[in-house]
């Protein structure tokens, strides 16, 4: 076979009368302890009768509402202000910096256009990953535009960003933006593609030691750091999409032959990272999210991944190999995940592209 590399609450009082008969009461009391004469035991008696009523009758309105803050808060709920307040700052400071104009909390009296409005953040869940907790918030925003010859406040969709958070909950800083998040994900997977900077969290390879995967999208160069790689850049290579980018071929051990890997990559001088095009392995011990790997049967892969695989050759990419491939997109476009087999029915190969992407 030719195995060609394909990629507190309210108490009531003693009014101020009532409190000073009880002390004259208590004074009468604690004198001499001769027996007093009859009358002024009878008019004792009258006055605690008389001043009984006083108490039961003077019980005090409640006291008005203190409105500067919430009935029933806590020093809790002031917390939970205080983490809206830095959840707000972060996001105003993230709508200026993205799109290059005023952003406000309140509608300002006299709006400009382009000026956006944050109109909403809500928490969606949190998670753990790699000792550091982060949490997934959906984002409303307007933008003061034109419309119909107007301009007016007009809402965009929700966008949703990761945070990286406090010990104590508050939102610490904006770590990433969750492009590809859909309602039918998980917080979780949510929040490992975004931070991971997948394209999709099925088309990428784990190796094993590490927590991090590699994949269209992304690029993991501590994955590789004990290799020396080979690398070809293409100074004329195309698209380039902003000054100082470019394109190179990366690989170690021959490439995707067994033991190796090679990847077409694309780097973007801001912010200066790199990004997987194509990469291909044949190491065995790099694995996919569902735990296929070289080495193992297309039985162990179809169980992997059932009804998820097409066998029908690929339009966009038709190798004359024998293989299997995945893409969530039914037009085919965006990233794909390719299983080669050799005779025996064992993958020999593994490949990821990000096609037309």
């Amino acid at each position: 076979m030719n195995k060609s590399v394909p990629r507190t609450p309210l108490s009531t009082h003693l009014s101020r009368s009532a409190r000073e008969t009880e002390i004259r009461i208590r004074n009468i009391f604690s004198g001499p302890k001769k027996r007093p004469p009859i009358p002024l035991m009878i008019l004792v008696a009258a006055l605690c009768i008389f001043c009984g009523n006083i108490v039961s009758c003077q019980m005090a309105e409640p006291e008005p509402a203190d409105i500067s803050e919430p009935a029933g808060s806590s020093q809790g709920d002031r917390s939970d202000a205080d983490r809206d307040e830095r959840l707000n700052e972060l996001l105003l400071d993230y709508l200026r910096t993205e799109y290059g104009t005023p952003a406000y909390l309140d509608t300002p009296e006299q709006p400009q256009e382009r000026d956006i409005r944050l109109d909403s953040a809500v928490l969606l869940g949190e998670t753990d990953l790699d000792g550091t907790r982060l949490g997934l918030y959906q984002v409303l925003r307007s933008e003061y535009g034109q419309r119909m010859g107007e301009l007016e406040w007009q809402q965009y969709s929700p966008f949703h960003l990761v945070f990286r958070m406090d010990e104590d909950g508050s939102p610490a800083e904006v770590l990433a933006l969750a492009q590809y998040y859909t309602e039918d994900m998980s917080t979780e997977d949510a929040i490992r593609q975004a931070v991971w900077g997948l394209d999709d969290l099925e088309v990428c390879l784990y190796r094993d030691g590490f927590t991090t995967p590699v994949g269209p999208g992304n690029w993991v160069e501590s994955m590789f750091q004990e290799f020396e790689a080979e690398v070809e850049t293409f100074e004329d290579g195309e698209p380039i999409y902003q000054p100082g980018d470019y394109w190179d071929n990366w690989s170690i051990g021959g490439g995707g032959e067994e033991g190796g890997v090679s990847a077409h990559r694309y780097y973007s001088a801001e912010p200066g990272s790199w990004s997987v095009y194509r990469l291909e392995t044949g190491r065995a011990d790099m694995y996919t999210p569902r735990g296929i790997r070289v080495g193992s049967t297309r039985e162990e892969v179809l169980a992997a991944y059932p009804g998820l695989l097409s066998d029908e050759k690929n339009w966009q990419w038709a190798y004359p190999d024998d293989y299997l491939w995945y893409c969530s997109n039914e037009s085919g476009i965006g990233p794909h995940l390719y299983f080669f087999f050799d005779e025996n029915d064992v993958v020999w190969l593994i490949q990821m592209i990000d096609m037309f992407n």
